[in-house]
């Protein structure tokens, strides 16, 4: 069986990948198309073209399957250094929250070169804000 970490997201929309029993149909469940990567199922059934997000190979609907996995639990080291796993969103929680809105926001909407310039220089600017030792390999994506 496949095990995910708790912190595993869609890299369409970003959202946590609900894997809970109790949750109607398991809608946000990971699911796989044929290149093997995964997604949530309202990410892949809001694509306008039926291609892989990251890799852009073409995938039919018909074949795209649910996942059925498992969580690998947070080790106690990680809920302390995680407090956002039991729940609590601070400051930064919220401006990581806002960024992952603006980015699944540009993408859908196919936003302009201009747009992800504009992005990427208040990225840096906020970046530049933060403790360096913290955000230190996040320049290297530049």
């Amino acid at each position: 069986m496949l095990v995910l970490h708790p912190s595993s997201t869609c890299d369409v929309c970003l959202d946590s990948f609900v894997l809970d029993a109790g949750y109607p149909d398991h809608r946000k469940a990971p699911c796989a198309i044929e290149c093997g990567h995964v997604f949530c199922r309202p990410c892949l059934e809001s694509l306008q073209r039926r291609a892989c997000p990251l890799c852009r190979t073409e995938f039919d609907r018909e074949t795209v399957r649910k996942l059925h996995v498992d969580i690998k639990p947070l080790s106690p080291g990680e809920r302390l250094a995680r407090p956002d796993a039991v729940g609590a969103i601070d400051a930064v929680d919220a401006e990581k929250e806002d960024l992952k809105a603006r980015i699944v926001s540009m993408i859908r909407e196919g936003a302009e070169g201009s747009a992800y310039q504009a992005f990427l220089q208040q990225t840096k600017d906020w970046l530049r804000e933060q403790d360096q030792d913290e955000v230190r390999h996040f320049w290297s994506v530049d």
